[in-house]
Formats: C-alpha cells, sequence, structure tokens
C-alpha cells in the first residue's frame, strides 16, 4: 500500500519516509535509505526525517552519511528552538 502511495504522491515527503521506514523494517535496508533519502531531499527542513535517514546509514554502517544525517537533524532541532 505504500509503494502505491508513493506512486500516487511522488512529491509527498511522508509517504517516502513511511514507506522507507517500512523497507527497513522488512530487512530491505538499502531500499529503505532510499527512500527516505528522498523524503529528506522533498523536506530537507524536517529534523525527524534527517534523524530516520541517519539510522538507516547506521545500520548499512555508512559512518560519513550517519554523522552528517545526524548532524543535519540536530542543526534543524536548534534551529527550530529558536524560533
Amino acid at each position: 500500500m505504500l509503494q502505491n502511495a508513493v506512486k500516487i504522491a511522488p512529491k509527498s515527503a511522508p509517504c517516502h519516509e513511511k514507506l522507507g521506514r517500512a523497507l527497513e523494517g522488512s530487512g530491505h535496508a538499502v531500499g529503505g535509505a532510499k527512500e527516505l533519502e528522498i523524503a529528506v531531499q522533498l523536506d530537507p527542513t524536517n529534523s525527524a526525517m534527517h534523524f530516520e535517514l541517519g539510522r538507516a546509514y547506521r545500520k548499512r554502517v555508512n559512518r560519513k552519511k550517519l554523522a552528517q544525517s545526524l548532524l543535519r537533524a540536530k542543526r534543524l532541532n536548534k534551529e527550530k528552538e529558536r524560533k
């Protein structure tokens, strides 16, 4: 159903995020990370999506991308706190 949601709304960051998390949860880490990357591209200011992407990178043992995603999530949260 989530794959259909992405087909219907390909520019919906939440649809890609949910599909990415579902793929990860079912053992498809590479596909999950790709969907989360799309979600972050569609909504680059969403710290939760950057955090989820960081978790996906951690599962794939991509330390450089993990650090980048978590740092971006932290910066976005600080920006939100200032507002």
